[in-house]
């Protein structure tokens, strides 16, 4: 990017102020998160794009518009805590869950630690949890697919959260 455009960079923010306070707006109502701190990262990502910018691979406008988009949709994904819009409080709470009390299937109750937490969640989950699931569908496939989607966010490797899945399976033949 030329130099003119780094020292007008206030002008040309005041002529995308709008269209930067709308994907603000959208990406919280979309995912979440604080105002202050959304448009501060939509600031920062606006400066990059502007330093990034090549007339030639496309419009001002396209090309901050893609930029600011991706970086506040970053933002709140990067973490579990913003991904699942739940509180540190609450995912301390899923991490120490123990198994619930299920009667006949005391074949849980020689499962691994991986393994009880995920039928933790499973057999009592978070308020949190059962509405993100339910907002794909109520069938079971997506309540495993929000929590593996939870886990994987978690840090879990793919391998690790099919092997406790699997686990739980033959425990529950058994």
């Amino acid at each position: 990017m030329s130099e003119v455009h780094v020292a007008d960079a206030a002008a040309i923010f005041q002529q995308y102020e709008k269209m930067i306070y709308s994907l603000v707006h959208k990406s919280i109502a979309f995912q979440g998160g604080v105002f202050d701190d959304l448009i501060g990262e939509a600031y920062e990502a606006f400066m990059e794009a502007l330093q990034t910018y090549d007339p030639d691979k496309a419009e001002m406008s396209t090309w901050l518009y893609q930029k600011i988009y991706f970086k506040l949709l970053m933002t709140q994904t990067r973490t579990p805590e913003k991904r699942w819009n739940v509180s540190l409080v609450e995912l301390t709470e899923v991490e120490n869950a123990s198994t619930p009390n299920v009667g006949t299937m005391a074949t849980l109750d020689e499962l691994s630690a991986d393994a009880k937490s995920i039928a933790a969640l499973v057999l009592d989950p978070p308020q949190w949890l059962s509405t993100l699931a339910l907002k794909h569908s109520p069938c079971a496939r997506h309540f495993k697919k929000t929590i593996t989607d939870f886990l994987k966010a978690k840090g879990w490797k793919q391998a690790k959260i099919k092997r406790t899945f699997s686990e739980i399976q033959n425990a529950l033949k058994a």
